[in-house]
Formats: structure tokens, sequence, C-alpha cells
């Protein structure tokens, strides 16, 4: 039986201080609506349960959280059922392309997905869509379907199917957690700013730093 995983990203341009991409993974298809469902009645507790069809319902953008806010999400959070994969490049203050930014950005994705198949054998990984992703998300997903085959090789089968996406309620909960994350690895600014991190840490199972040069991938 697959998990499911969701992956999203915080801090990708260059006066950002450093990149982080989070993937979570839970048990269950319906596993992430349940889970971002508490996380919002937290959250926004007058938040109907039934809305007019015009209404919005509010989302869990970690950036637009307040830090009340976060704490209350992080208390949800932090006692389900979730294992949290992260990896983090420090930018390094030089200005950089979108394709060299994506290069970096692809790097992170796949350090997430080797250090997942640590303690899974089969994954369904959404991943959270970008802008432009017609122009990019053939050759991005071919990449990607490298990592499973290269890990099978090496060391043990690996299966993981993947898709992109800016719907599930999912790529919601690993915004949270990429957010938290960087805030954490950016605390030496200000101690308050890991307040949501100590909430879930426990279900962070590491933070992979990667050095990548942009001129070794020239797509």
């Amino acid at each position: 039986m697959p998990h499911y995983a969701y992956i999203d990203e915080s801090g990708t341009m260059d006066d950002q201080e450093v990149m982080i991409v989070a993937m979570v993974v839970l048990e269950g298809r319906n596993s992430a609506a349940t889970i971002l469902s508490s996380a919002l009645q937290a959250v926004f507790p007058r938040l109907q349960q039934k809305k007019e069809k015009t209404q919005r319902t509010p989302d869990l953008h970690y950036a637009r959280l307040s830090n009340h806010h976060k704490v209350a999400a992080g208390v949800v959070l932090g006692q389900s059922k979730i294992s949290c994969y992260a990896s983090s490049y420090w930018h390094d203050g030089n200005r950089k392309n979108h394709q060299a930014r994506f290069s970096i950005y692809t790097e992170l994705v796949k350090t997430c997905i080797k250090s997942a198949f640590e303690h899974y054998d089969e994954l369904e990984i959404l991943i959270a869509k970008q802008g432009g992703a017609s122009e990019y998300k053939k050759s991005f997903l071919a990449e990607l379907r490298v990592v499973p085959e290269e890990y099978s090789k090496k060391y043990s089968f690996k299966k993981a199917k993947f898709e992109l996406s800016n719907v599930r309620s999912g790529i919601q909960i690993a915004d949270f957690y990429a957010g938290a994350t960087r805030d954490f690895l950016l605390s030496y600014k200000d101690v308050n700013l890991t307040k949501a991190y100590e909430l879930v840490q426990n279900q962070i199972l590491c933070i992979e730093a990667v050095e990548y040069s942009v001129t070794k991938s020239k797509k």
C-alpha cells in the first residue's frame, strides 16, 4: 500500500537567505483533508462547516498566518500522524535566473524523496505546481522518476508516482512545514521564529543541507 506525500517550498528568491523544500508523508488518501480541516478549525474557530458557494474557504498558507495562528495550527499538526523530510539551500548572495533557482529547487525535491525512501517503499507524491508548469512539467517529472530507479539499483526496490497539484489539502500542510522549518533555520535572527517549529519538530525526521552549484545543471 502506498503512502501519500506532498511537497512544497519556501524562500526560493535570492534575497530570502535560505530555500526550503518540505515533503510530508501521510498514511491514507483522505488523511490530508481530515488533518487540514482540524487545523483550519483551530485557526479559524468560527469557520462554518457548510458554506455558501460564494464564500471563500480560508487556507493554511504559512506566510499569511499570524504568530498566534501558526501556534494554533502547529498544535493540531503536531498531534497528527505526519512524517516530514526537509532539505535546505543557503543562497550565496548572487543573483540567479529562474532556471538556476529551479535547478536548485529540483535538487532539494530529489533530496527529500531520497530521505523518505529510507522509510517507505511506495509513495504517491503530489508536488505544488509552480508558475509556468506547462513549460517545465515534462522534464521535471522525468528527472524525478529517475530517483526511485537509481535508489532501487543501489539499495532496495522503491516505487513512486508523481503529480503536480495546487489544490490538494496536503500541499497546504507541506507549505506549513516548509515555512516552520525555514523560520527555525532563520531563528538566529529572532528566537520567536521557532515557536511553530517546536510544535512539529518531532515529526521532522531530517533537514538535509544541499550544496549545489548552478553551473552543474543546464536545462
